[in-house]
C-alpha cells in the first residue's frame, strides 16, 4: 500500500480548569507539531456526564504525513504537558482533552459527532477547507 504524504486530521480540544491558559498552551504545542494547523473559535459548553466547571472547546484542522497511532501518542503527550492526569480526571478535572475526530476521512469518537457544538464548529472547519482550496486554485492559476 502506498504511503500518503498528507493525511487530513480534525482534532477536538476541551478543558474545564484554567481554561484560557490551558487552551493557549495546547494550541502553542500543537502549532509546533503541525505547521499548517488552523483552529476554530473557542466556545464554552456545559459538562456532559459529569459535575464540573464549564468546558472551553475548539476544533483544529491540520495535515500530517504520520499515521494515526503516532499522532495519538503525540496528542497524549500534549495533554500531559498541559497537566492532565488520570487522578485529576477521577475528580472531574480535565486540564486538556485532545481527541482525533477525523483521520484521513475516517471518523473517530462517533458519539462526539452528535454533539451540537461539534456540529457547529465543523461548519467552521468546512470554511477553513474551502479557503485552503481557493488559495490552492488561485496559486496554481498564478503559476500558469
Amino acid at each position: 500500500m502506498m504511503n500518503k504524504s498528507n493525511y487530513e486530521i480534525v482534532i477536538a480540544l476541551g478543558t474545564n480548569e484554567n481554561q484560557e491558559i490551558n487552551m493557549r498552551t495546547a494550541k502553542q504545542l500543537l502549532r509546533q507539531l503541525f505547521s499548517d494547523i488552523e483552529f476554530t473559535k473557542s466556545i464554552w459548553t456545559k459538562p456532559i456526564g459529569m459535575q464540573s466547571e464549564r468546558f472551553l472547546n475548539c476544533l483544529a484542522i491540520a495535515h500530517t504525513k504520520h499515521r494515526e497511532p503516532q499522532i495519538s501518542s503525540a496528542l497524549k503527550r500534549i495533554e500531559i504537558r498541559c497537566g492532565n492526569t488520570r487522578a485529576l480526571r477521577t475528580v472531574n478535572i480535565v486540564r486538556m482533552d485532545i481527541d482525533i475526530l477525523l483521520f484521513d476521512h475516517q471518523r473517530l469518537h462517533e458519539k462526539d459527532w452528535k454533539r451540537s457544538y461539534i456540529k457547529n464548529l465543523m461548519k467552521e472547519i468546512d470554511s477553513i477547507r474551502e479557503r485552503a482550496e481557493q488559495a490552492k486554485v488561485s496559486s496554481s492559476n498564478q503559476q500558469q
